[in-house]
Formats: C-alpha cells, structure tokens, sequence
C-alpha cells in the first residue's frame, strides 16, 4: 500500500502544505472558541497547533498512499480531507444563541473525522456497487421516530420544553375540537383570528383517543419521520441508489427539520410529507396526485397560497402543459383571498391579539400604514426589515444555507419554489431563521431537493463530483449543525415533580415565578376555558 509513497510525496507543492496548515489552524480555533478549558497561553497554544498538523499531515500522507499515478493521488487526499473545510462555516454558526446550547466540539470532530473515513471509501469504491437498501432505510426512520418522540415527550413531562405555550395553544384548540367547539382558543378567541388552518381538523381523531399534549408531539415527529418516503421517491428520480442514503440522512438531520422536534406542534411541522408528495407527483406529471397533496398542503396554512402560485410559475418556465400553470396560479390566488376574508372576519368577532399573530401584525403596521403613501410604506418596511438590516440578513441566510454548502441549491433553480417563505421571513423586523422555529420549513424542503438536483448535474459535468461522493460531503457539511438541539437529550427536572390542575393557580404565584409557569402550560391546558382562568 505504502510501495509509491515516496514518488506521491516528492510531488507535494508549497500549496499542498498552505493548505495543511489552514485546516490545523482551523481546528484549533473552532476548538478555542467551543471549549472552556482550552490552552490560555501562547506556548501552549503553538504545541496543539503543531500536534494538530501532525495528526492532518499523517492523514494526508495516508490518503497519498492509496494510488499510484501522483497527480490522482494529490488531488485524492485533498478531496478527502475537505470535509475538514466544514469548520469555516460551523465556526460562526455557535456564536447564536440557539445553536451554542450542546455544541460539543469533540463531538464534532468525531463526525467530521468519521465522515472523512466514509467520503475517503465512497470515493475510491466502485459507484455502481449497491447502496444501502429500503430495508435499512426503513429501520433508520423508525429509530429516528421512536427517538425524537421519547425525547420530545420527556422534554414535555420534566418542564423544559421552551414552546410550552404554543403547546398549550395547539392542545386546547384540538380538546376543544373534539368537544364540538371547533378552533375556538381562550386566547384569542378562535385560532382563524390568526391563521386559516382547516388542516388541524384532521389531528382531531387521534387526539380523540389519547386527549394529551403528548399525541400532538409524537404526531409531529411522525409526520416528520414519514416524509422520508416522498423525499426517498424524489431522490430516486434525481440520484443514483449509492447517493441516496446520504441524503436521506441530510433530510432527517437538517437543522431544521430536525429541530422541529423540539418545537410545538405548529401547523407547518405537519407539512413536509404533504408538500413532498405534491412534489413527487409533480415531477412525475401525475397531475391528479399533485392536485391532491397541493389541496391539502394549502389547508395547512394560508401562506401556502403563495407556493402554490411559485408551481404555477415554475411550470410555466418549465413550459409545462397549460393546466399546470394555471390550476395552481388560481388555487393559489384563491386560497388567499380566502385566507383574507376569513382571517379578517374572525378579527372582526375576537379580539385581535398581536401576539400570535405577530408576524402578520408586524408587516401590516410597516408597509399599510394609514397616514402616509405607498411609496413612504414600501421605503420605510424595507428599511425596518431585516432585508434593511444587513447582519440580520446575512446571519439568515448563513444558518440556512451553510448546511448545504452554501452554493450547491443554486445550482438548481427549484429552490426558488421556498422563495415566498424566504420573503416573509426577510420583511420581518428580527431574524426568525433559527433551526428550532417553525418559520422556514418549506424554504428547508426546497433547499434539499435542490441539493439532489444540483449533485445530479455536478455528478454529470465533473468527473470529479461523483454523485454517491457529492452526496456524502453534503451529508457530512450539515451533520455537525445538528448537534445544537441535542442539549434536550438528557432529563432534568424544571418545575414541581407534582403540578395537578387545581395546584396551579397556587403554585404560580410562588416565589421562582413566571419562568417556570409559562413552562407548565402545556400541561394543564385540556378545558375549554383552561388557558383564559389562568
């Protein structure tokens, strides 16, 4: 193995050694800024920089081992060790708030190092060798279900779930479903106050039957889990079998979809399988099948409207047959004007709340300002929004787009179908791109498929970027950014061990406070009026 080492090693370039250095320097500075006990002092200091490009260097001098012909072998080991080159993005990305909570930076030199092994074998195997079956597939799926919805529910039970409230809100509306008082909310009054959501009618039969918080979370994880199956059928009309399993595991481990398992069950946690389904049908020309699963995709949630119309758009630069463009162009505008009406009629009967309404209370008091012109409101919402706010942009765009490496969706114009989520997301005023809200979990949707999209092409045009090795380094790129919801994997108690229904009021005004109430609301929210006599 080792018979050509010399003749590769005597063809190492000043570059070749620049770029070693880089990637030591890199590890020791994410490993600096994510570890409490790092070296203080220069020398220090110096001594695990000089270790670290040892280590990189006998890497590289492994993977130098592995062909003969010396320009192969070069451009071999630098391909395998830049997976490495995933630390450049990971580094800014533990400086939010919601990522830094769990981010363990041995962790993620594990997972790197150990994606390097798997991308350095892909790369030297044959492609046309079998990948993983449907069966291990499957098997991973059901792992991953029974995972989330265990950690998920635990995180319920011990109060250190942080969207408790939205657990309650969503709890009470389905106990009030399933006693004859459809959508209605103490809160604010019916749930169409802010949202035109019919889909949840159809979580009502479940919630029947086990009337807890808990159904609603492991309903959640389920919808999410069983969207591997249309996403497993798209990635088969893009990639190959080998590219497949990779990507699949990108979908599950996406940071945001993975962190919805840690979020209440919002409306578009449920969406995923839905929108896939409608996508899988699309590509397929199945226009019935489309039709369906686009229908139910807009009874999630009013602004679905605007997807809708974006298929309507794409089919028609697809030059697609004239009912795809213009079925889902007016299901759309009709849904919307629906949504509208609707929404501005239960506003007229309940109290308008800004606060769960506060995305579409936040646009409409920027740019439909009474007293001043059109022009005036435009300038002005685009100035206070975070498209006027060029940190605020940028960090949105770095924490969705970095898991997938940045360029690779745009190699591919079908990301542009999660464009209208992505705009309502930037003409807010403060950044809600973050893995663990619910706001961007169809541009996320959009953002993989285009993934599998781009690899096909790269895998055709450069000889390069096989697709089963394209896929890998994907896969490996945003594995790392899921470790910042793993902080919920172990069990602590933060509120009472006991808190039944008739202990609450009591136990809210104790000393410790707000914190932990608003923590317990999820818990004892089953009656109609529970959440207003609180």
């Amino acid at each position: 193995m080792f018979s050509n080492f010399k003749a590769n090693l005597a063809k190492v370039s000043l570059k070749d050694v620049f770029f070693l250095l880089f990637l030591s320097c890199i590890i020791v500075f994410f490993f600096s800024i994510n570890s409490e006990s790092f070296a203080a002092n220069y020398w220090a200091g110096l001594t695990i920089l000089l270790l670290t490009l040892g280590i990189v260097f006998s890497a590289w001098l492994f993977f130098l081992s592995g062909f003969k012909p010396s320009t192969v072998a070069l451009k071999f080991a630098r391909l395998s060790l830049a997976p490495v080159l995933i630390l450049l993005f990971l580094i800014p990305y533990s400086y939010f708030y919601v990522q830094l909570d769990g981010m363990k930076p041995m962790g993620c030199l594990f997972i790197i190092a150990l994606g390097i092994i798997i991308f350095n074998t892909i790369l030297k195997s044959d492609v046309q060798k079998p990948g993983p079956s449907l069966f291990c597939i499957s098997i991973l799926s059901i792992i991953y279900a029974v995972f989330f919805s265990t950690i998920s529910v635990l995180r319920h039970l011990n109060y250190q779930d942080d969207s408790s409230f939205d657990v309650a809100i969503y709890s009470q509306i389905q106990w009030n479903n399933i006693h004859g008082h459809f959508f209605q909310t103490s809160f604010s009054g019916s749930n169409f106050v802010t949202h035109n959501s019919p889909f949840l009618i159809l979580l009502s039969p479940f919630y029947f039957i086990y009337p807890h918080p808990e159904t609603l979370l492991i309903l959640k994880t389920l919808f999410l889990t069983f969207a591997v199956v249309p996403f497993y059928l798209i990635l088969k009309h893009f990639v190959n079998e080998r590219s497949i399993f990779p990507l699949m595991l990108g979908y599950l481990f996406f940071p945001f979809i993975v962190g919805q398992n840690f979020n209440a069950p919002h409306e578009t946690c449920f969406l995923p399988p839905l929108l896939l389904f409608a996508f899988y049908f699309y590509l397929k020309n199945r226009f019935r099948g489309f039709l369906v699963f686009l229908l139910l995709s807009l009874s999630v949630k009013e602004h679905m409207a605007l997807i809708a119309i974006m298929f309507g758009l794409y089919s028609f630069y697809l030059k697609k047959e004239k009912h795809w463009v213009i079925v889902p162009i007016l299901l759309g505008i009709a849904w919307g004007i629906f949504s509208m009406w609707i929404i501005y009629h239960f506003q007229k009967i309940y109290h308008v709340d800004p606060y769960p309404a506060w995305l579409i209370d936040n646009i409409k008091r920027r740019f439909l300002r009474p007293d001043h012109a059109i022009w005036s409101n435009v300038v002005w919402g685009l100035q206070t929004s975070n498209l006027g706010h060029w940190f605020n942009f940028l960090r949105s765009f770095f924490l969705l787009f970095s898991p997938a490496c940045i360029i690779l969706p745009f190699f591919s114009i079908i990301w542009v179908l999660g464009m209208p989520e992505l705009m309502i997301n930037f003409l807010a005023t403060i950044p809600i791109s973050y893995p663990t809200w619910h706001y961007d979990i169809v541009a996320s949707i959009f953002i993989l498929i285009a993934c599998a999209s781009a690899i096909k092409k790269l895998s055709l045009n450069v000889s390069l970027c096989r697709g089963p090795g394209t896929s890998c380094l994907v896969f490996v790129h945003l594995y790392p950014r899921s470790f910042f919801p793993l902080v919920g994997l172990y069990p602590y108690q933060n509120g009472p061990s006991l808190c039944e229904d008739n202990e609450y009021g009591r136990w809210v005004n104790s000393p410790g406070g707000f914190c932990q109430s608003y923590q317990t609301l999820g818990r004892v929210c089953h009656r109609q009026k529970r959440l207003f006599s609180l």
